[in-house]
């Protein structure tokens, strides 16, 4: 486009009337306009092309995503009953923790008083406190 310009400016005018000086003129005008438009348009378009690219790039990864969650799911599925199995086996253990643990205290408890101090004026349970200790450092 300079070039035309510059051709235009480094012709005399006095070589063409001013009527088809100002039709090339007002060709330019509208090609110039033209050619904006068709900029415009296409900037428009790349920019949809792109979000489209980028919609294309997620269904894709989404896509990866799934299929590689049913075959997690499909390699998985074997193992969901003995998970459940071990669930229900670990909560009997810890039932059963807890109850040796509170029967143990019970225990340690009786065994400081038949082994304490005889001296009841006293109360010296020295002896149940030392169980006590070592349970709960159990």
């Amino acid at each position: 486009m300079q070039d035309i310009t510059v051709n235009f400016t480094t012709v005399e005018f006095n070589q063409f009337p001013i009527p088809r000086y100002k039709e090339a003129v007002d060709a330019v005008e509208v090609v110039s306009a033209e050619c904006e438009d068709l900029r415009a348009r296409l900037a428009a378009t790349e920019e949809e092309a792109a979000e489209l690219r980028l919609k294309v790039e997620e269904s894709s990864a989404s896509v990866d995503y799934r299929a590689k969650y049913e075959e997690l799911s499909a390699m998985v599925a074997p193992f969901k009953e003995q998970l459940e199995q071990f669930e229900l086996e670990k909560a009997a253990l810890e039932s059963q923790n807890k109850a040796k643990d509170s029967d143990l205290k019970k225990l340690a408890a009786q065994f400081g008083q038949a082994i304490g101090h005889q001296n009841h004026k006293q109360k010296i349970h020295h002896m149940v406190q030392i169980k006590e200790e070592n349970v709960a450092l159990k």
